[in-house]
């Protein structure tokens, strides 16, 4: 896809809250480091050295991901590489450096300051999602990049750890948490317009809540619902208090409520793909959206699952060099709604059931 003339600017789209938030840091920051100054200047400049310290120690961490990690470019992964580069492009950002690194865990992060950045996504991830779920994540560390957050976070949490300020650092926790919440939430939305795809966004989110597997079981509206129930208890607040990323009923619902809002349409529209059919239609609401999100993108999205033209089930991302097979007269019947998949096929495309 070409893009146009198209810039995109981190206030577009970052959390109304987010803003604000790096604003009265700063001052607060600043405030007691003028304090702190006036008080002992020595501790105040061994602070200054202590913060140079963690930057060059994840300068040579992002010096190291050569060392560490399998880079992914044109000629290694180029599946994901090529879905790196349009995110990079939507986004309105320079191609970071992007790794793989070996884990069982469904995990990405980015780190990074400056010019120089990189994104490290484990085996699991790619394993479990799909392109264009994989592509939401990948929109979503670059979010976090284009937003500066990975320095911020380290700038407040080295600042407010300091022990001068240990009588507050129990409401300065706090408040270091709701930046971090806040930056999720902008991340998010980073993700969304990366991949263009509501569906793909939360079920990736889902995944990183239940697993690929017992996600194809899942019935998503009955988890909507359920999810209406979580927002509407304020107890939950109380739980979210205490964490670096939001809920996972709030980020879904809060992804929705971005989707229809016209910011994101007009992004959409400097994109080249005009509004979304969706929002056409009348709708109660952001439950309302979600339902009929699943009603019109599920069926083609449960065909992404197995592409014909993979010679495996998995992974989802095949080598370079795999050529598509010529396609069996055989079918796979699913035992469950008795659909004809491709032999080939390691679940049934219609309903999810494992074949094999």
């Amino acid at each position: 896809m070409q893009f146009t003339n198209y810039s995109l600017n981190a206030a577009e789209y970052r959390h109304r809250y987010e803003f604000a938030v790096r604003i009265t840091y700063f001052v607060v920051g600043l405030a007691c480091f003028a304090l702190l100054l006036w008080v002992n200047w020595i501790v105040a400049l061994s602070l200054l050295v202590g913060l140079l310290g963690v930057f060059f120690t994840i300068y040579l961490t992002l010096r190291g991901g050569l060392a560490n990690y399998v880079k992914v470019g044109p000629n290694q992964f180029p599946e994901i590489y090529a879905l790196t580069v349009e995110a990079a492009k939507r986004l309105d950002l320079p191609m970071p450096h992007l790794y793989v690194n070996q884990s069982p865990e469904i995990n990405a992060h980015a780190l990074g300051f400056g010019s120089r950045h990189e994104v490290v996504l484990t085996t699991a991830i790619i394993q479990a999602l799909t392109p264009k779920e994989l592509q939401f994540v990948i929109g979503h560390e670059l979010g976090h990049i284009k937003g500066n957050h990975s320095v911020y976070r380290i700038i407040a949490s080295t600042g407010f750890n300091n022990p001068f300020l240990a009588s507050l650092r129990w409401v300065l926790n706090f408040a270091v948490l709701f930046m971090s919440r806040v930056n999720e939430y902008s991340a998010d939305r980073a993700g969304l317009i990366a991949c263009g795809e509501i569906y793909s966004a939360v079920t990736a989110q889902l995944k990183l809540m239940i697993g690929r597997e017992m996600l194809q079981q899942m019935n998503l509206k009955e988890f909507f619902r359920q999810m209406d129930e979580a927002s509407k208890d304020r107890w939950n607040l109380l739980n979210d208090l205490q964490r670096t990323h939001p809920l996972p009923v709030y980020r879904i619902r809060a992804l929705a409520h971005y989707y229809r809002t016209g910011e994101y349409q007009a992004i959409k529209t400097r994109l080249g793909e005009g509004g979304t059919s969706i929002l056409q239609e009348p709708l109660q609401g952001t439950l309302h959206l979600l339902d009929k999100v699943v009603d019109k993108y599920a069926p083609q999205a449960e065909k992404q699952l197995h592409p014909q033209t993979r010679t495996a089930p998995a992974p989802q991302f095949a080598h370079a060099q795999t050529t598509a097979p010529a396609t069996p007269a055989a079918k796979a019947f699913c035992p469950f709604c008795g659909t004809a998949n491709q032999t080939q096929s390691a679940f049934c495309f219609k309903c999810g059931t494992k074949l094999k």
